[in-house]
């Protein structure tokens, strides 16, 4: 997080023999982060834990219709709280991948390509956005593939020689170097790379990044 408390979370769990995993970005950092943070977790929880749902489609709009339905009561942040989302639905018997993306791209390492998806343009909740509709991509894997799914925290963070933003170029390439490490040891590089990126810029945004070997 970039204060004590952040805006970025995660959320997983496995059920009827397939595992979902979600990547969240909410509008704002600090204590009106993690507000919606909370919200977007209380409601995979009833969605999928409570209601056993496990349909990336429903799920979104679901999630979709409880986040609205909790920003109509806040009217401070009804214009401009909202989650930025990524959803993954793993199926390991059939070796598929499901991906819908709310703002939030995912990547997939496979044996023969580096596959960045990019979801739809588009945020979970305010004013003006219930109509919209996302859709789901279905992608095969291989076992020992590498799965990312991140925030726009890290690419985003300027640093470097010339204060600049680290961008998804670099990320991309950074994910080309590590990929075949260890998990421990990726994460060590990548928790290095982005503080000697930074060097003496503050930290500008809260930073996710979830690696899953499949």
């Amino acid at each position: 997080p970039k204060d004590i408390v952040g805006g970025d979370f995660y959320w997983a769990t496995d059920i009827d023999g397939k595992t979902i995993i979600v990547t969240g970005d909410c509008t704002g950092h600090g204590v009106s982060g993690t507000f919606m943070s909370i919200v977007g977790i209380t409601l995979m929880n009833q969605i999928v834990k409570e209601q056993g749902i496990t349909d990336p489609v429903i799920i979104i709009e679901q999630l979709k219709a409880g986040i609205h339905e909790v920003l109509l009561g806040t009217e401070e942040n009804i214009n401009r709280g909202g989650i930025d989302l990524a959803l993954v639905v793993i199926n390991r018997v059939e070796n598929q991948l499901q991906y819908v993306g709310a703002n939030m791209p995912i990547a997939l390492l496979t044996q023969d390509d580096l596959i960045i998806e990019k979801g739809e343009k588009y945020s979970l909740g305010g004013l003006g956005e219930v109509s919209q509709e996302y859709s789901v991509k279905s992608i095969l894997f291989e076992e020992g593939d590498m799965l990312y799914m991140f925030s726009d925290g890290y690419q985003d963070q300027f640093g470097g020689d010339e204060n600049k933003k680290f961008m998804l170029r670099r990320l991309r390439n950074l994910i080309l170097r590590v990929y075949e490490l260890p998990l421990g040891e990726q994460e060590k590089v990548m928790n290095s790379t982005i503080e000697n990126w930074m060097m003496n810029a503050n930290q500008i945004d809260d930073i996710l990044m979830l690696g899953i070997r499949l």
